[in-house]
């Protein structure tokens, strides 16, 4: 199986929300396999920070303690 058809089946498999995720950030058409994985780790690893920094931010508003004492 080629570069192509392996980041095709990953995709299709992946689902609609993922492929429109990977067409809005990458330049489909020269991205290689890795490249795909790559930029679609990047976009998950970015948006799990920002949402442990919302839950924490709302449990610090919870307790009603300032983040530095």
């Amino acid at each position: 199986m080629d570069d192509g058809q392996k980041r095709a089946l990953f995709l299709h498999v992946a689902g609609m929300a993922v492929q429109e995720i990977y067409f809005t950030l990458a330049d489909a058409e020269s991205a290689t396999f890795e490249e795909t994985v790559k930029v679609l780790d990047d976009y998950y690893q970015r948006r799990t920070f920002l949402l442990r920094d919302i839950c924490f931010n709302k449990l610090c508003r919870k307790v009603k303690k300032p983040l530095i004492s």
